[in-house]
């Protein structure tokens, strides 16, 4: 874990240094906003702890740039000696995301800690998944929400896809466009149901290119794009079909 610290106090600063070296945790030192946010400029931290009155910019204003300016969602915890009511709403309004007063209590900053910081990691966790491509809205909607019915939906589309994508493939592999349209337009009726985006134009212009015999170049890599969309699409309907057993 890598944390910058801004702070200017000595006393503060060998507090957090000797309390962070004794679970080995890397922390930088800045002793004011300014200098914190150079750092933040230049390098990747994990966690901002950030003390409220420094010289030059205090944690209020560099939070604000921070935010502001930089557009940085780096998680900061506000140290303060402030035990004034309103202090902590004030800290998470200005776009803090925790509070803890001085003189620090070392188990309650480490739980802060971890908090936030699992929380960043679920947050890069869910921004690194594939959005989901397929909409069961239509059929559960003309189902009027008959969790038998739509899994047998379910189940025939599990079954019928793969089968006309894989006469679609050999299709294309032997360039033989009377099958390339006839599967192409076969399969936007399987497709079209879920709602599924991409794949009914990608059919379409092969199905055009299949009736007009010619581009099977371009039929090709239409079909390779084709071939990765399904692969999620069918991945993504087997997992959906657990909500209707």
């Amino acid at each position: 874990m890598s944390i910058l610290v801004a702070e200017d106090n000595p006393i503060n600063i060998k507090f957090i240094q000797s309390l962070f070296e004794e679970y080995n945790i890397g922390a930088t030192i800045a002793q004011n906003g300014k200098i914190a946010i150079e750092q933040i400029k230049n390098n990747n931290y994990d966690l901002l702890l950030m003390d409220i009155e420094m010289p030059e910019m205090n944690g209020y204003d560099t939070t604000k740039y921070i935010r502001n300016d930089l557009q940085n969602n780096i998680p900061i915890i506000a140290m303060t000696a402030h035990a004034m009511a309103g202090e902590k709403e004030k800290c998470l309004r200005l776009g803090m995301n925790d509070y803890i007063s001085k003189p620090i209590n070392a188990e309650l900053l480490f739980k802060k800690m971890m908090h936030l910081a699992a929380s960043k990691i679920k947050a890069k966790e869910n921004n690194t998944q594939k959005p989901k491509l397929i909409n069961l809205d239509f059929i559960v909607r003309s189902m009027k929400g008959k969790k038998a019915v739509i899994r047998e939906l379910i189940d025939i589309f599990l079954q019928q896809v793969p089968e006309e994508l894989a006469n679609l493939n050999d299709a294309v592999v032997q360039t033989n466009y009377p099958a390339i349209k006839a599967y192409s337009h076969k399969m936007i009726s399987s497709v079209s149901m879920l709602e599924v985006p991409g794949t009914v134009p990608i059919l379409e212009e092969m199905e055009n290119f299949g009736t007009l015999e010619s581009n099977i170049e371009d039929i090709r890599s239409l079909n390779a794009t084709l071939n990765r969309l399904c692969t999620q699409v069918l991945a993504e309907v087997q997992e959906e079909r657990l909500n209707y057993v």
